[in-house]
């Protein structure tokens, strides 16, 4: 049975502050002021290469990609929802 997982929300203005200041700083991410989770940057995302499927926040690949990834919600390029 396939789920679907909404996208992830916007970050708050104080999250996207923190990820505007980790970015700036060239850091890999900040602590999520809301959820105290560790958030990868954008940046961080996009050194890596690859998109990992997992539906992070600051995703910077684009839907086609995040769908090849197995990105939960996502619509795979001529295929079903997952």
């Amino acid at each position: 049975m396939s789920r679907t997982v909404p996208p992830p929300s916007a970050p708050s203005p104080e999250a996207q502050r923190r990820h505007d200041a980790a970015e700036a700083l060239n850091r890999d991410g900040y602590m999520d002021p809301s959820t105290g989770y560790f958030v990868l940057t954008a940046g961080y995302l996009r050194r890596r290469g690859h998109c990992c499927g997992n539906g992070c926040r600051h995703c910077p690949w684009p839907a086609e990609e995040q769908a090849r990834a197995g990105r939960p919600g996502s619509t795979t390029p001529g295929g079903p929802s997952r």
